[in-house]
């Protein structure tokens, strides 16, 4: 059928989504599930055991295509939804943001605090495992990044290689 979601299904499973979930993670969760529904059903379907039913088209969401400026990052969002677009971008292609004018991407952070600042986009802390950001409604923590040239890195390594460029450059970006 020359359609999106359309035609006949001959079997269905789900996926659960969780919380710590991103991009990459249900990327490989749904690999392992398709790979189990062929390994376990391709013989029962070669052989006609297999009933279909038609898909339901009114059920059919779509999604736009993301481009490069979605990858950006925006430090206006709320915290649900800046860790939810970090998770749809992670850990390929990432999304990012500038710090003193190196692409700075962010692979994984959580909310930590629901207190409202009026710097929003500001670092409020960077020591130990914490990098935290202000938000329009609340802190984030970011947990994993990437810096040009390196590796992904949890914020620990990050911190301990770069945190006094960090502190004596980067508090000062207005974002």
């Amino acid at each position: 059928v020359k359609a999106m979601d359309a035609g006949v299904m001959y079997h269905k499973e789900y996926v659960k989504i969780e919380d710590t979930d991103n991009y990459t993670s249900l990327y490989d969760k749904m690999i392992e599930c398709a790979k189990q529904v062929i390994l376990n059903s391709f013989d029962d379907y070669l052989e006609g055991k297999l009933i279909g039913e038609p898909q339901d088209e009114s059920e059919v969401t779509f999604a736009d295509k993301i481009t490069k400026e979605d990858e950006k990052l925006n430090l206006t969002l709320s915290c649900e939804k800046f860790i939810n677009t970090v998770r749809c971008l992670s850990y390929n292609p990432g999304g990012y943001f500038y710090l003193d004018q190196n692409k700075f991407k962010v692979l994984r952070a959580h909310k930590i605090s629901d207190q409202k600042g009026e710097n929003i986009g500001q670092i409020l802390e960077a020591k130990k495992h914490n990098l935290v950001f202000q938000l329009c409604d609340g802190q984030i923590c970011i947990d994993e990044l990437q810096i040009p040239g390196k590796k992904v890195m949890k914020t620990a390594d990050f911190l301990n290689g770069y945190k006094e460029k960090l502190v004596g450059n980067f508090f000062k970006n207005e974002f």
